[in-house]
């Protein structure tokens, strides 16, 4: 995710005190050596506007006003950057925000006596008695070239949702296509997780097993969707109380999905006696077959097996898991493996926070053909620019 440094200047610049209050409009400035595509921005603004018009290079592009743990509350929008200079207006207002095509979309759901489905944005329990009476165990999200589903449970687990065709669809498969869908070209859940890490899930680590361990022992846990689009989604993940090597924790995670990449970012945020605790992340490595790929940048692999218990009715599928620990720079973790997974080492920085970036792609996309060559160039190639 990008953030503008420069906020905090052009506030300056206007004579604006920040503590009090800060102005209607945003003059930015971003300079570019070629053209880009998907730019990502997120400005903080005041706590008191709901809605914001913004102009890049004098066209107006889609955004979103998020109101964010930790970070506040944001505009949020995309844009295709051109070579040199490129200017950024932007306009805040209380009221309604401006509505603009959707390119994400983001549901959870419970499940009623009847057997009926109320879409909700928040849920909480205090032990493990919510993961079957929410539809597809947790909040899903997607773009339209892939989506992911995080495991309300003590696994935590991100799974992961193939796309056929570029497009919105778990809103009407949700999650669990029909052969009807199928047959209309509908994508599908192509990953069996079971206990592993999926791809992007962070665990404690049982150093004396050398194995990716649960979040087993709590007191609270809370699932939260907290924006649906237009522009990007934001679901929450915490848990509070967390009995983790002789003390006790909090963790926040925020799972950051725009409309404009595959790429979903993840910040943890911890609070308690995190200091020298050691976490993990990764991707699973339970597979039929596979190749796995790692570097100083990445951790990633190229594998296929059966996505579902079912080996009659379901295929196997060949998909392409990938966790860059650092955001793509190189990083010094410490990379190791337990019988499920190829996992990476980490600890919270001086601020209590862990982040990185995961991403997936399926052999099945029509939209993009992709091998273990072009998937492995893609691990490599992310974070340079275009």
């Amino acid at each position: 995710m990008k953030r503008i440094t420069a906020t905090l200047i052009a506030l300056t610049a206007l004579g604006v005190g920040i503590a009090t209050a800060q102005p209607r409009s945003l003059s930015l400035t971003e300079h570019f050596d070629a053209p880009r595509k998907g730019v990502k921005v997120e400005v903080p603004v005041g706590q008191h506007y709901t809605s914001a018009v913004v102009k890049v290079n004098g066209t107006e592009v889609a955004s979103q006003v998020d109101s964010l743990p930790v970070v506040g509350r944001v505009v949020a929008f995309e844009y295709d950057a051109m070579q040199g200079k490129n200017r950024i207006q932007i306009r805040c207002a209380k009221g309604p925000q401006r509505e603009y095509p959707a390119k994400v979309w983001a549901q959870m759901y419970y499940k009623n006596k009847d057997k009926s489905l109320r879409k909700i944005d928040f849920v909480e329990e205090g032990a493990d008695t919510m993961y079957n009476r929410l539809h597809h165990h947790g909040p899903a999200f997607e773009n339209s070239e892939v989506a992911y589903r995080l495991y309300f449970d003590k696994k935590q687990t991100v799974d992961i949702y193939g796309k056929r065709q570029r497009g919105l669809e778990i809103a009407q498969t949700m999650w669990y296509p029909t052969d009807e869908h199928l047959s209309n070209g509908s994508g599908d859940d192509v990953l069996r997780v079971s206990g592993t890490v999926g791809v992007g899930t962070l665990k404690g680590w049982d150093a004396k097993k050398k194995k990716a361990i649960h979040i087993d022992k709590f007191t609270r846990r809370v699932a939260r969707v907290l924006s649906d689009g237009p522009v990007r989604t934001v679901v929450e993940m915490s848990v509070e109380g967390w009995s983790y090597c002789g003390d006790t924790l909090t963790l926040q995670s925020i799972y950051t999905l725009w409309g404009g990449s595959r790429e979903c970012g993840v910040r943890h945020y911890f609070g308690g006696e995190w200091k020298d605790k050691v976490f993990c992340t990764g991707v699973q490595k339970k597979f039929g077959d596979r190749v796995s790929h790692i570097t100083d940048k990445a951790l990633s692999v190229w594998a296929e097996d059966f996505p579902q218990n079912d080996t009659v009715k379901y295929k196997k599928e060949r998909v392409g898991l990938v966790v860059w620990p650092a955001d793509g720079a190189a990083d010094n973790y410490e990379r190791v493996e337990d019988k499920d997974n190829y996992l990476c080492l980490m600890s919270p920085n001086e601020k209590g926070e862990i982040a990185y970036t995961f991403s997936f792609v399926w052999l099945k996309e029509e939209f993009e053909q992709w091998s273990e060559e072009s998937f492995f160039r893609y691990v490599d190639s992310f974070g340079t620019e275009k």
